[in-house]
């Protein structure tokens, strides 16, 4: 029976099926509102909770819109509250997370201003800071540091400033020795389990530029990472590869359910094997410095987890829109993060450009052959199920690399005024390289058997050689490398013709799908 719906009629029913594709602007405008007016704290503290209950009361779209929009803005106003540092040179306690960036002499820290002195008052904080300290200072990630010192507050006037402001970091601090007052370990789970993983890497004695790029795509570690390096991955195209963010995570997702599949045959044990997946992901997350493209994709992959476990459907559109939701609603300046906007427009647009594209690309390709040619020869059959599998591989990855780099080419141009092309072209072999890379070396971590870490160093140490080969090389040739800076408002209007290029997707007849071959993001 032919289906009768019309192209509104599907747009509208999609939109159902995903509330949170809804809620998401929704919440995204009330932190930009909240941003822009500087709603103060006490305001959103009275008109959420009262437009939340009205909402429950009334059940009206508009009322719950409000207070979504209200939700987003309340968690702004809560983040800003505690953005505030010394105004002249004091005694100051300090936090220090995870290392940014080191060298021979320095060593920078994102930390956080605990409490400081005011004329003779103590001031609580939790304002984020910048923290440059001499490396013979030996300060450690998770300790605490008593120090004498400045606040030099980032200049609003300015690009990096206003964005360093809007993701939350206030300022910086350069430490000289003699102004340590005092200084105690602390520990941090993450921290720890970083040390630990980059102890197990350095046992397979990489050279430095390889050791630099490996500790950074298996564990998110880059602060052994030189500008050059940096330059030529970035006009590559290759930048996102060095930050741990979804890929990698799904690197870890693969390799943790292969390890624990006995255990799904004993009774009971799917859903430990669930448990324990779970567990090791967010585990991995905080090795990573919990950033924000990192929890996104543990979060979305710890839903697609319980949801293996319980039998639901795939994990889609509207489940990557929730965890950004839950990350917002968490604090509102996730939305200022570079990372995760270009993370979260990648994923979109896999999900829904790449998927149905490819999905059309291998639509029926083995109904459609006579009965006699689907008959396999014995020995030649299986080679040509490899050669197959491989060129759906290569084409999948194409796929998915041109659409990833059409989607953030307009931001990353807006953001930091230049793009590559370089992306598209080497983008699928620099996945493929990078995967067996932080395969590799994710497995070494979880089980380092000495008689393979000759395999393991030479495995690593030749597909990361080549990804830096590649990198260099490409960043060298100019011929597609651009410097272009697209405005704000051009860069709206190119993400709303994606969106209405998207919404026209949708509108199309549900037919085709519901004949078309199922594709899974297995096949990626």
């Amino acid at each position: 029976m032919p289906d009768m719906t019309t192209p509104l009629e599907n747009i509208l029913q999609r939109l159902r099926q995903m509330p949170m594709v809804v809620a998401l602007p929704i919440v995204v405008a009330g932190v930009l509102c909240a941003d822009a007016t500087g709603m103060p704290l006490w305001v959103a503290s009275i008109l959420f909770p009262i437009s939340f209950l009205t909402a429950l009361k009334w059940r009206r779209f508009t009322l719950l819109a409000l207070a979504i929009f209200l939700a987003g803005a309340l968690s702004l106003s809560l983040r800003r509250e505690g953005e505030h540092i010394p105004s002249h040179r004091t005694c100051m306690e300090l936090r220090l997370k995870h290392i940014t960036h080191e060298d021979d002499s320095l060593r920078q820290f994102a930390s956080t201003l605990l409490a400081y002195d005011e004329l003779g008052v103590l001031r609580r904080s939790h304002s984020s800071i910048r923290v440059t300290t001499p490396l013979a200072a030996k300060c450690c990630e998770g300790g605490h540091i008593v120090i004498e010192g400045s606040v030099r507050s980032h200049n609003p006037s300015t690009d990096y400033g206003s964005y360093m402001l809007r993701k939350g970091v206030v300022g910086s601090i350069k430490v000289q020795q003699q102004d340590i007052i005092s200084l105690r370990e602390g520990f941090m789970l993450g921290a720890w389990l970083q040390q630990k993983a980059q102890l197990r890497i350095g046992k397979l004695s990489l050279s430095e530029s390889t050791q630099s790029i490996a500790t950074a795509i298996s564990i998110g570690r880059q602060s052994r990472i030189t500008p050059s390096q940096r330059h030529n991955y970035t006009l590559s195209g290759g930048s996102h590869l060095l930050a741990v963010s979804g890929l990698h995570v799904g690197f870890v997702f693969v390799i943790i359910n292969l390890l624990l599949l006995p255990l799904s045959r004993f009774r009971g044990g799917a859903v430990l094997r669930s448990l324990l997946a779970c567990t090791l992901i967010w585990c991995y997350a905080l090795m990573a410095h919990s950033s924000p493209s990192v929890v996104r994709a543990a979060t979305m992959l710890t839903i697609f987890q319980l949801s293996l476990m319980l039998g639901s459907g795939n994990m889609r559109l509207n489940s990557l829109c929730f965890t950004v939701f839950v990350m917002i609603l968490w604090d509102g300046r996730t939305i200022y993060d570079a990372g995760l906007l270009l993370s979260f427009i990648a994923v979109a647009a896999i999900v829904e450009w790449a998927v149905p594209l490819l999905r059309l690309i291998f639509r029926g390709n083995e109904q459609t052959l006579p009965q006699h040619l689907k008959r396999q020869h014995p020995i030649l059959g299986p080679l040509k199920n490899v050669a197959r599998y491989a060129m759906q591989w290569i084409i999948s990855a194409s796929v998915v690399s041109l659409v990833a780099n059409i989607a953030t080419l307009p931001l990353a141009s807006h953001l930091f005024g230049k793009f590559s092309l370089w992306g598209i072209v080497v983008g699928a072999p620099m996945v493929a390289l990078c995967s067996i890379a932080t395969m590799t070396l994710l497995m070494w971590i979880l089980l380092p058997i000495p008689p393979l870490a000759g395999v393991a160093s030479w495995v690593v140490e030749t597909t990361v050689g080549a990804m830096n080969h590649m990198a260099k090389w490409c960043a060298t040739e100019d011929a597609i490398n651009f410097t272009v800076q697209i405005g704000e408002v051009s860069c709206w209007l190119i993400y709303t013709a994606y969106l209405l290029i998207t919404v026209a997707l949708w509108s199309i007849n549900k037919k085709d799908r519901l004949n078309s071959k199922p594709f899974s993001l297995s096949k990626i």
